[in-house]
């Protein structure tokens, strides 16, 4: 599958794992995996090139302006409240400032 992928420029990446499991990730193919931010996890993981941008609880308080400038070096991909049960919307000025956004709306 991997093959695949790459062949046909398919933009993929890992991500949603734990941290043991991204820093095996990232032996094997650090271009591909992502390191996930949010209120519990802080560690920045140069070695990678994606960032999953998770936040379970206080959305309405996540400075987006400070994720922002994280995209100049990886790409950003935001994940939605509502994948977690929260009512409130991502902040509209910032969506299409990231890479992706992971969302169940179309």
């Amino acid at each position: 599958m991997l093959k695949f992928y790459k062949k046909n420029s398919i933009s993929w990446f890992f991500f949603d794992m734990s941290i043991p499991d991204t820093i095996e990730y990232m032996q094997y193919c650090p271009t591909e995996t992502a390191f996930r931010l949010s209120e519990f996890e802080t560690k920045i993981f140069p070695e990678c090139s994606w960032v999953w941008l998770d936040y379970f609880y206080k959305t309405e308080e996540v400075d987006y302006k400070k994720y922002y400038n994280l995209s100049k070096k990886y790409k950003v991909v935001v994940v939605s409240p509502e994948l977690h049960g929260i009512k409130n919307k991502l902040n509209e000025d910032w969506i299409d400032k990231f890479y992706g956004i992971c969302t169940d709306y179309v």
